[in-house]
């Protein structure tokens, strides 16, 4: 197993992901992906881009490194949890279609399994529902 796809292991094993599945999903990723980057590894461009989501720095999911911080863990932590919460404040005044994709994405936040395109679809939602509660420039 090439060592920095056992570093990406380490750091998912500490946001409870086992299992390249689970870890694919996490990352918005396909499994056949996350299986290649345990043989030839995570390609650079990549260790950029999930080191934050998996809190842990890109130096030191490169090389092992340096400070494992757990500084951006908490950020997104704090983030999910806020919108976790604006998104059960939202399933009263949300239509019934609405109602049911808020329910998918609130089980994805509390378990932490949301995609970053769930979180977007969310915020566009948010968006919409403060836009039709409060007028323009209220906010």
């Amino acid at each position: 197993m090439n060592e920095i796809f056992e570093r990406l292991i380490q750091a998912a094993a500490k946001l409870d992901l086992q299992g390249n599945s689970n870890i694919a999903r996490f990352l918005n990723e396909s499994p056949q992906v996350v299986t290649n980057w345990s043989k030839r590894g995570v390609p650079a461009r990549k260790i950029i881009e999930i080191a934050p989501l998996l809190g842990v720095s890109p130096e030191w999911l490169q090389t092992g490194k340096g400070a494992i911080n757990n500084e951006a863990m908490r950020v997104i932590n704090e983030q999910d949890e806020t919108m976790l919460k604006l998104a059960k404040m939202m399933l009263p005044v949300a239509t019934p279609h609405s109602n049911a994709h808020l329910q998918r994405i609130i089980e994805g936040l509390e378990q932490n399994q949301v995609s970053d395109t769930e979180k977007k679809e969310l915020e566009v939602m948010l968006k919409v529902i403060a836009e039709r509660f409060f007028p323009k420039g209220a906010l």
